[in-house]
């Protein structure tokens, strides 16, 4: 039965099977062949190229408002160049100020003490339990507000994740 099946199924029998077959019938066979190779062609060559193409377009498309936002933040660096580079001298006030910027991202100040060395205010903060992300918020703020940048810092993992234990010492920067 395999054997039959494949004489019936060979080259040789299907050529022989469409030089008998009426005239009409063969065009009909070369019309479905040439169409079946023509979506052939198209969804392997052609769809693919304008696929990529729509993507490229729709990227480009995008690419004035990525320029405009990269334009924004080139200006704004710009502005804080020419703002006063001179750091606010730290008194009473502005530790208070300083205070709230930890308690406004409900960070909790276990040790919190200024030391003036070397003509320089040194301020030396613990952080327990405190979100990372609040805690480099801060860090942020007293850098753009007051220079003041870590000389040294000690995190350790907290209790959960995402808590941290912090122990820096901030020097202002001139």
């Amino acid at each position: 039965m395999l054997n039959t099946l494949k004489n019936k199924l060979s080259l040789s029998s299907l050529m022989t099977a469409y030089k008998n077959c009426h005239i009409y019938a063969q065009y009909a066979l070369k019309g479905i062949l040439f169409i079946f190779v023509s979506l052939l062609t198209y969804f392997i060559l052609i769809y693919p190229a304008l696929l990529g193409i729509k993507i490229y377009n729709e990227k480009l498309s995008q690419r004035p408002s990525e320029l405009a936002q990269i334009q924004g933040v080139v200006k704004q660096n710009q502005l804080l160049k020419n703002k006063q580079k001179v750091a606010p001298a730290i008194n009473e006030l502005e530790l208070q100020k300083i205070k709230q910027v930890f308690q406004s991202r409900d960070l909790k100040l276990t040790i919190f003490e200024q030391v003036i060395a070397e003509n320089t205010s040194v301020i030396q903060i613990q952080l327990t339990q405190a979100a990372f992300s609040s805690a480099l918020d801060a860090l942020d703020a007293l850098r753009q507000n007051w220079h003041l940048v870590p000389s040294k810092l000690d995190a350790a993992a907290g209790s959960m994740p995402g808590l941290v234990n912090i122990t820096m010492t901030l020097k202002q920067a001139i």
